[in-house]
Formats: C-alpha cells, sequence, structure tokens
C-alpha cells in the first residue's frame, strides 16, 4: 500500500565519482552587519552580480558594520508578546490534542501573539527563497491561515525513499530540515515461516514558531522562514510558543553555526526585521537544505 507524501525512487545503482548532484543555490538574505568580517565578505560574494564588483559590495560590508554601531543602544520590546485572543482558542484546542503540540505545553510553553518587528534573531542567513514559497498561499492575514502556518497541526513530510542494495542501506531525503527518526519498528513477522523484520520509523516533527525570553531579551528560537515570509508580507503579529528560559544551551542549540554571541546578546542586537533592512543586510546565495536519513544493516562478527 503506498504510503501518503512518500515517492520512492529507483534503487541505487553502484557509486560513481559522478554521482553527487551539483550543489543548488537559492536566495537569501544574510545579516552582515553582526557577521564576522569574514564570514560577511564570504556571504557577499556568493552572490554573482557583487562577485562582478567586488571592491564595491565588499566595502557593503564596512557600511552595514558602521550602520549597526551608529544605532542606539538597547532594543525596545515592551509589549512583544501579547495575550492570545479568543480567534486562536480553536486552534489552541487542536493543537492540544496532537501528540507534538501537548508535548510543548507540558514542557511548560503557551501561546500567545508576538510582534515579530521587535524580536531579536541570531541566526545569520535565512534562505528568503523558500521563506516566502511558504507564505505565497495566505490571501491576507486571515488569522486562522496565519495561526496553521505559524503553529501548524500537522507536517507535510514529502520524503524520497531509495534504497542502496550494494550498501544494504534505506536512504530517506526531505528538504525539511526536520525529517528524523522518530522510533523503533519490530520485531515484525515476515511471510509465514520467515525471518522477522526490524526497522525504524522516519517522519517530520511540526516546527513551531518559537519565542524564548532569556536574560530580558526575546530571541526566535525556531521560526526564521515562515516569520521572514510573514514580514515580507507585512504581517507583523502572530501566534507562537513563547516560553522564559534559563540555560543558554536550551536559547541556542547550536551556537557554532550562528551569529556571534556578543552580536545578539550585546547592546545593538539584530531584530527579525533586520533581514529585510538593506543598510545591515544583503541579498546572498545559500545551499539548499536537503536533510537525510540513512538506515543501513550491518553484519559483524565480533571476536572474543
Amino acid at each position: 500500500m503506498p504510503i501518503p507524501d512518500v515517492t520512492t525512487l529507483p534503487e541505487l545503482g553502484p557509486p560513481s565519482e559522478d554521482s553527487a548532484p551539483p550543489q543548488v543555490l537559492l536566495a537569501a538574505r544574510a545579516l552582515i552587519g553582526w557577521m564576522r568580517p569574514e564570514d560577511a565578505r564570504r556571504a557577499v560574494m556568493s552572490n554573482p552580480d557583487y562577485a562582478r564588483a567586488p571592491e564595491k559590495y565588499l566595502a557593503a560590508v564596512d557600511d552595514t558594520r558602521r550602520a549597526v554601531a551608529a544605532r542606539a543602544e538597547g532594543v525596545d520590546q515592551s509589549e512583544v508578546v501579547m495575550e492570545a485572543d479568543a480567534s486562536l482558542e480553536p486552534h489552541v484546542t487542536a493543537l492540544q490534542a496532537t501528540l507534538p503540540g501537548a508535548q510543548m505545553f507540558a514542557e511548560g510553553w503557551r501561546v500567545a501573539r508576538v510582534d515579530l518587528t521587535r524580536v531579536c534573531g541570531y541566526q545569520p542567513i535565512v534562505v528568503s527563497e523558500s521563506a516566502l514559497e511558504r507564505v505565497e498561499h495566505l490571501g491576507s492575514a486571515d488569522p486562522a491561515s496565519v495561526a496553521a502556518l505559524a503553529l501548524p497541526l500537522t507536517s507535510e513530510t514529502n520524503m524520497r525513499v531509495q534504497l542502496d542494495a550494494v550498501r544494504q542501506s534505506w536512504i530517506v531525503t526531505c528538504d525539511n530540515p526536520n525529517l528524523r527518526v522518530l522510533g523503533t519498528a519490530g520485531p515484525v513477522a515476515g511471510a509465514p515461516g520467515g525471518a522477522p523484520f526490524f526497522g525504524f520509523g522516519v517522519g517530520v516533527s511540526p516546527s513551531y514558531l518559537q519565542v524564548v525570553r532569556y536574560r530580558g531579551r526575546h530571541f526566535l528560537r525556531d521560526g526564521y522562514h515562515r516569520s521572514y515570509g510573514f514580514l515580507s508580507r507585512g504581517i507583523t503579529v502572530v501566534p507562537a510558543f513563547v516560553r522564559d528560559m534559563q540555560a543558554f544551551e536550551e536559547v541556542v542549540p547550536d551556537p557554532r553555526v550562528m551569529l556571534p554571541q556578543d552580536a545578539y546578546q550585546g547592546a545593538r542586537p539584530p531584530l527579525l526585521v533586520d533581514y529585510l533592512d538593506d543598510t545591515v543586510s544583503a541579498s546572498v546565495r545559500a545551499p539548499a537544505v536537503r536533510k537525510m536519513v540513512v538506515i543501513q544493516a550491518l553484519e559483524l562478527t565480533p571476536i572474543g
């Protein structure tokens, strides 16, 4: 029986030197005013238009840094988080009935309305091309449609599955970075008298807009591309999961791929609207992200 949203690709043949697909670059926006100078220059030069006039556009990196330094210290986040109104009650009730949603509420998250224009960010680059695709179906700022995108009840998988018989592996890929192993499966009986089967459940976990308060400042923890999409459509107040956090490791899961810590915790942090501001950010190119899960069977003969 076919599985919805799963595409089975032809079996892989023996590996070859030319088997690697070409890298796909997408339009993106980078907060170059807060990036390390060498990272900012590298990001700017990824744009073919900039590469044709490197002196001009590399000078723009210094201009953005000066623009950031000229800003007033501090950030006004008063009333950045507002209580959810009655229009959100049906969606919140439906969210509580889902397993991932119920887990969020159990961990201490709550749903509130958030003013995205005053939320700080720490992700250096947002792929604007895919971000705009996520909001293209929004005809207006209809609360139900916005809530369904900000706090989805389900996840679209669109997984692609391929068998690599040479390596005894199943390869599952998806454009959604939230693809992951969700649990184990088996043992399951095979044909009558046959061997049992063992495996793993693979799927896409729902991704929610998450805003956290850490040391008195509100940051976007998850949902950067949707936030960019909302702001590009002029939608500034959206529902999100909100929560106070005490541990830095919870706020920023992997600081190595984010802006320097003193950039977003310093006196002049970037806001989400800064991705759209040419005085502090720039149009760049970023590689398309595809998540992969490989389930491989290994036959070992331990000695001893």
